[in-house]
């Protein structure tokens, strides 16, 4: 409703918006009067995860072999049946994405699932080695066009090499990394980008996600269980490894 009225400016959500006790499901259902008349192309639901209260760690961990998982609660178990209801009468092409988590949950009855993948199910895994052919012929000469200085950085093994060090091949990352590289170029007067750029990008603007990477890079199941969405878990609906990128 706020997206709505930043772009359009109109006063349609006004009334709802400013009152103090608001009642998601009503507001869900004006918003959706208002997209249906006006012919919406397509709506994104981002983070499902959100709409799950998903497990805790420790309770996946304790979790024997070939034991079934927790059952939805009754508000996870609405919004199951809410997006079922949107696939059905909506008339809105949906796009849903999120972590793993999240569609693993959302895709626990078949119902749910058939409808998803009407248009494909497309999972972002990361490249697990600099040589990886979508990696280097596709994903890095693409992201190498968006260089926005007058002396842009050639497209070279080293290049690679430093990236995937320094992100572990995940795709989110990367972009995070191309960017933050842009920034440490823009903090001189040479107008170029270079490759300390990302290295001085990576140990500073980045370095929250370093210990992450390392264990990724490192593929020790020790280390790489101080992270809950890079442990191995064996009830996935979509395979036995969950890495951690975004998944659609």
């Amino acid at each position: 409703m706020t997206a709505w009225k930043k772009v359009t400016g109109s006063t349609r959500f006004d009334k709802t918006l400013s009152g103090d006790w608001r009642n998601g499901m009503q507001m869900l259902e004006e918003w959706r009067q208002v997209a249906s008349t006006h012919f919406l192309g397509l709506l994104h639901l981002d983070e499902i995860q959100n709409f799950f209260k998903l497990s805790t760690l420790d309770r996946r961990r304790r979790r024997k072999v070939g034991e079934e998982p927790p059952e939805l609660s009754i508000v996870e178990d609405q919004c199951i049946k809410w997006i079922l209801t949107l696939m059905n009468t909506w008339q809105i092409p949906l796009l849903v994405s999120g972590t793993p988590d999240g569609v693993s949950a959302l895709t626990k009855r078949l119902s749910n699932a058939e409808r998803i993948v009407t248009s494909g199910y497309h999972a972002f895994k990361h490249f697990t080695d600099v040589e990886d052919p979508v990696f280097r012929q596709q994903f890095l000469p693409r992201l190498g066009v968006y260089q926005y200085v007058a002396r842009p950085l050639p497209i070279s093994d080293e290049l690679a090499v430093v990236i995937m060090e320094k992100t572990a091949g995940v795709q989110r990352l990367i972009i995070a990394l191309w960017v933050a590289a842009h920034r440490v170029a823009f903090e001189r007067k040479e107008d170029d980008l270079r490759l300390d750029d990302f290295r001085v990008a990576a140990d500073s603007y980045l370095a929250p996600v370093g210990p992450a990477v390392d264990a990724l890079r490192s593929q020790d199941p020790k280390r790489m269980g101080r992270y809950e969405d890079l442990i191995t878990r064996d009830h996935s609906f979509w395979g036995q490894f969950w890495s951690p990128v975004r998944s659609n």
